[in-house]
């Protein structure tokens, strides 16, 4: 600091000998101009808020949801389970039967995958009884052949 220190005639800092201007208040030293108020910066302001509990909570807006209409496939789940026991030997030719018919059935109306799978078991158990058959009839052959020697 130096040693010429006076004094601001406005708002009484100390002032340093070679200043011009109040570093307090920016009066003016060497004129006789006062202080100027120095221009106010002015700032936006966030909007008011409420106090804590009072600020609504968030609502999620309404949406409308898909939900499938649940098909009915009982015609096709009799099929299927018609061809399994026509293919595992239970009711083995009419099983068939009611399996490729419910299979059509339930396939026609476009229902769910148990038609299309009781349909293909009706045939693999239509084809089973007739090997079945096949091999029945080739062997009662054979047997008669047999006894007649």
């Amino acid at each position: 600091m130096s040693q010429n220190v006076n004094h601001c005639p406005y708002c009484g800092s100390a002032l340093e000998g070679g200043s011009q201007f109040c570093q307090n208040c920016g009066a003016s030293i060497s004129g006789g101009a006062g202080p100027t108020k120095p221009a106010q910066q002015t700032y936006a302001t966030p909007p008011p808020q409420e106090s804590y509990g009072t600020t609504p909570a968030y609502q999620q807006p309404a949406t409308t949801v898909y939900t499938p209409q649940k098909k009915d496939d009982s015609t096709g789940l009799i099929s299927m389970i018609f061809g399994i026991l026509s293919c595992i030997g239970f009711l083995p030719c009419i099983g068939s039967i009611v399996a490729i018919i419910l299979g059509h059935n339930a396939k026609s109306k476009g229902e769910s995958q148990y038609g299309s799978i009781g349909l293909v078991l009706g045939y693999i158990g239509i084809g089973i009884y007739v090997v079945g058959v096949i091999i029945y009839i080739i062997l009662i052959f054979a047997l008669d052949l047999f006894y007649l020697f």
